[in-house]
């Protein structure tokens, strides 16, 4: 049974918009929450290993959790999975604030924290992952993609200035409170938003957890299209997970700038996103999904190696700006063609893999850059992620069985996903 939505035939639908309106207030508390723990960091140890300390630990435990848990977002009900998650990251947040404000804040504990809300984003992300099929229909999915991207990208735009402005007004403590307030507000959302179990959760739940995991790991690994995008999304993991780093490190460290930079610069990669969902659509109209993936692959490659070559710091905000462009257009490509085209009871399953395999070398390419960038410098480590962007990208180019999946037609394109 598919989550029914509001009138499908006005928009895309009451509850598409519910789940959005819940994505925009967390995505605004993440934004001045993650300014403010980097930056408490960098006060008090000076040394980018030290923000590693914090993001690492929670990103081993979400990667490795990801394909154990992924079973429970074919199984169970998906508003379920997210209002828990919710919950879990409310109860931490709000005692770190409340931490924060008796002064007793310490590195163990805060990763301590950290860890607590990454156990919520993981039930967030069981339920979230796979879920626009079931909130507006198949033939809306690419522009309901594209819709949550631009929506997401404005809240990065709105969250990045007023995250590093609350940051630097209101201070460390009032930021993690805030982040629990729109956690708060997500809830009610989602409380508001109808969503039912898939079909086949029954059967599903007759066959063994441990069965359903191998079930869907098999298929990601034998399938040549997924295990083509598997090894895309491994470099691009470990190309990505720097960048998390690099540029709080680049603002700060080199350029001696205040927090509200960090914010801005967040803002022109959202200004990037919501620039190329508006293209998008005409894009479309006169390229097939081939070539759109191909030049997002060759922009996001050049922006790196841009910022690399180039140490002015308004290149930075041009270099997010094209990465902005680059992710939307990739994204919304890739993802619109997989969750159409993807088996139903695998969905979930399969997404969490290759969000896994995204995720699984992240910590270990963060510490080691980190390590890197205090001994050769930001700038270097940026021309050596614009390497790995160009490998990744003559992954797609090489790949013949993913060039024939993106410009395949639509009973092609589910043929080719329904066969190892």
């Amino acid at each position: 049974m598919s989550c029914t939505g509001g009138n499908m035939g006005d928009g895309l639908g009451r509850d598409f918009w519910f789940y959005r309106c819940a994505q925009i207030a967390t995505a605004l508390g993440y934004s001045a929450s993650s300014i403010a723990a980097v930056w408490w960091i960098l006060g008090e140890y000076q040394k980018m290993i030290y923000v590693s300390y914090l993001i690492v630990p929670p990103l081993i435990i979400s990667a490795l959790a990801q394909p154990l848990i992924a079973p429970a977002g074919d199984r169970y009900n998906k508003k379920l999975l997210i209002l828990s998650g919710l919950a879990l990251q409310f109860l931490s947040y709000v005692t770190v604030a409340f931490v924060f404000m008796s002064g007793g804040m310490k590195l163990s504990a805060l990763i301590a924290f950290e860890l607590l809300s990454a156990s919520g984003r993981i039930l967030f992300n069981a339920g979230s992952i796979g879920i626009l099929p079931h909130l507006i229909p198949e033939n809306r999915i690419t522009e309901g993609m594209n819709i949550t991207h631009r929506v997401t990208s404005t809240m990065s735009i709105i969250g990045g200035v007023s995250g590093g402005a609350m940051v630097t007004v209101f201070g460390i403590a009032n930021s993690f409170l805030f982040l629990a307030f729109c956690i708060s507000i997500a809830c009610l959302f989602c409380v508001c938003m109808r969503c039912h179990s898939q079909a086949d959760q029954g059967e599903r739940r007759r066959v063994r957890w441990l069965d359903d995991i191998r079930e869907g790991l098999n298929y990601t690994v034998s399938n040549r299209v997924i295990s083509g995008f598997f090894i895309y999304s491994l470099i691009i993991g470990l190309a990505f997970a720097p960048m998390m780093v690099a540029f709080p490190y680049l603002i700060k460290e080199i350029k001696g700038l205040s927090p509200f930079y960090v914010g801005l610069l967040a803002t022109s990669m959202g200004a990037g996103v919501i620039t190329g969902s508006f293209i998008f659509p005409h894009l479309r109209s006169r390229f097939d999904n081939k070539s759109l993936v191909y030049v997002s692959s060759s922009l996001f490659f050049l922006s790196l190696l841009l910022i690399s070559l180039c140490h002015h710091v308004i290149v930075l905000f041009i270099g997010q700006f094209i990465i902005g462009l680059s992710r939307n257009w990739i994204n919304v490509v890739i993802d619109s063609l997989l969750l159409i085209n993807l088996p139903g009871h695998l969905r979930t399953r399969v997404l969490s893999n290759l969000s896994f395999f995204a995720m699984i070398n992240m910590p270990v390419a963060m510490l080691l850059f980190s390590y890197l960038m205090d001994l050769m410098g930001v700038y270097n480590i940026f021309l050596m992620l614009s390497a790995l962007c160009f490998i990744a990208m003559l992954v797609i180019v090489s790949n013949r069985e993913i060039r024939r999946f993106l410009s395949a037609e639509p009973e092609e394109a589910a043929e080719m996903l329904m066969s190892k």
